[in-house]
């Protein structure tokens, strides 16, 4: 049985995995609203809801609960970061490289941390490529 039959969920704070029940193998995880994940028969804390941390490949972390700041040199933007205000632990990090000699972005790596602020949870890394100084493709990598 493929995957994707097995597999069933929900965009909202509640994501669900579950195995059907003709499937004797619990390698998928069932989340209810207290913050934990059973997985076959553990129990495990998660931080926030797994579709929130995916996001955060795609959007910056909302305000209140962190701090903004980024790294500029030669006048671009090389680092972008956000930090939890309490423990001051990493959220997310934008890493950017240029084209030599330009102010075009060449690569993009943004990576999503754990609540310890050390473990990457999620990576991406997107490639730009130029027609002149538009963009005209960007090939993306799910690292993590």
């Amino acid at each position: 049985m493929s995957v994707f039959k097995k597999l069933r969920g929900t965009t909202s704070a509640k994501f669900a995995l579950g195995a059907t029940e003709d499937n004797d193998e619990d390698v998928f995880v069932d989340r209810d609203g207290s913050g934990k994940v059973r997985l076959g028969d553990k129990q495990h804390a998660v931080p926030v809801p797994l579709v929130d941390l995916v996001g955060l490949l795609e959007a910056d972390p909302s305000t209140p609960g962190n701090a903004y700041a980024n790294t500029i040199a030669g006048g671009k933007v090389t680092q972008e970061r956000w930090t939890r205000t309490v423990g001051g632990t990493l959220i997310k990090v934008i890493d950017y490289t240029y084209v030599t000699g330009t102010s075009r972005v060449s690569t993009e790596v943004r990576k999503v941390y754990d609540v310890n602020g050390t473990t990457i949870i999620a990576q991406v890394t997107m490639v730009y490529t130029y027609s002149g100084s538009t963009v005209v493709g960007i090939a993306t990598v799910r690292d993590v």
